[in-house]
């Protein structure tokens, strides 16, 4: 896993934590000021890349030291990009991204894809039966 990647032209480290925020029940978390995104340290590979995934999009808001996730948000009357805003707003990133990250891209290929409800129960689709 890589320790450091570029988001948006800017250098973030990845750091692996026994416990994100002090909180059992996350598993990521993204601090803009110190440009640093956080990975719980008992998942497996693929679920850390998925994790990373997650965060990056957060990181991808951040601005004035903060996550604006509304910038995925829209309510469909905007009539240029017709429900699909935050869609194109995060491709463009994502392509960047990962032109930007080659040693991340292929930390993603390598990692072999487990029942993704074992390691992240809160996914959606998930039940906690399971």
């Amino acid at each position: 896993m890589p320790s450091m990647i570029k988001v948006e032209g800017q250098l973030w480290a990845i750091k692996q934590v026994d416990k994100v925020d002090g909180d059992n029940r996350l598993t990521g978390d993204t601090e803009c000021n110190q440009r640093t995104i956080y990975v719980l340290k008992s998942l497996s590979p693929y679920a850390k890349a998925d994790v990373i995934l997650h965060e990056v999009q957060h990181a991808f808001t951040c601005d004035f030291g903060e996550v604006h996730n509304e910038k995925f948000n829209n309510d469909g009357t905007d009539k240029e990009f017709d429900g699909h805003k935050g869609i194109y707003w995060a491709t463009i990133r994502w392509h960047k991204f990962l032109r930007d990250n080659p040693e991340f891209l292929k930390y993603v290929m390598d990692s072999d894809p487990p029942d993704p409800c074992t390691e992240l129960p809160a996914l959606p689709g998930c039940s906690p039966q399971r």
